[in-house]
């Protein structure tokens, strides 16, 4: 588990709208886990969290922080709808 995963699990996100999709066909916790590490991205959600405020201090417009936060606000809800 590393920050760098994070940041490439941010970077995948934010750049591949098909993946992003794929991602959210997951039916639960293990399988959303098994395909982030088909893909060599295991961190935990604090490496995310580490990640997420590393990229957003270097943001040099508003719209980039935006897209920032919608990846952000968009795995926090995946990651809720496993918790039901």
């Amino acid at each position: 588990m590393t920050i760098a995963a994070a940041r490439k699990f941010i970077v995948k996100a934010s750049r591949e709208p098909e993946w992003v999709q794929m991602l959210n066909t997951s039916e639960s916790a293990s399988e959303l886990n098994s395909k982030l590490a088909d893909a060599d991205l295991v961190f935990s959600y604090v490496e995310f969290d580490e990640a997420y405020n590393n990229i957003l201090t270097k943001c040099q417009f508003h719209a980039q922080a935006d897209a920032l936060e919608q990846i952000r606000n968009w795995y926090d809800l995946l990651l809720m709808s496993f918790n039901e």
